[in-house]
């Protein structure tokens, strides 16, 4: 694995944090996209608590197809955690830029454009994918363990505050 696909894990408390901190990033865009996976994490939490289990039998093919959605919502979640800090590392950037001439105004107004449109991505895929995540949270409570519904029903919250 080279050094650029190597990911430096951050700890939980590491990530609250530099989220108390003060700084511009991470902000409210990584935050939602961390209750988004929280939530896609609770409803693979609850298709495993109702896998092999007898009652569910007839529904064994639908939840596991649940669970790999929800995984891989989870993953590309926690991948726009970091992309959002980076999209918005972007903006501030542009900010920074000079201002003296009227060129630099000109180059400096077009690269704040850019970098904020740049910026919109990642929470607008947060909350596409969100979406399905609550999606994916009805069809657990649906189809799921019911001594796990309050699990999905936060996943759902989690879901939504994402959004």
């Amino acid at each position: 694995m080279t050094q650029e696909e190597q990911k430096e894990e951050v700890t939980l408390t590491q990530f609250l944090d530099a989220v108390s901190e003060g700084s511009a990033t991470p902000g409210g865009g990584s935050v939602s996209a961390l209750a988004g996976c929280l939530g896609s994490a609770l409803v693979e939490m609850v298709v495993n608590l109702t896998l092999g289990r007898k009652a569910f039998q007839a529904y064994e093919a639908e939840l596991k197809k649940i669970r790999e959605e929800a995984h891989s919502h989870r993953e590309a979640l926690a991948a726009t955690i970091a992309q959002d800090i980076t999209a918005y590392q972007g903006v501030m950037n542009a900010y920074l830029l000079p201002k003296t001439t009227d060129e630099e105004k000109r180059k400096r107004k077009q690269e704040i454009q850019k970098s904020l449109k740049k910026a919109a991505d990642p929470p607008l895929f947060t909350a596409a994918t969100s979406l399905k995540v609550m999606k994916l949270c009805q069809e657990a409570v649906e189809k799921g363990n019911p001594n796990a519904l309050s699990d999905a029903a936060v996943g759902a919250l989690l879901g939504d505050a994402a959004l």
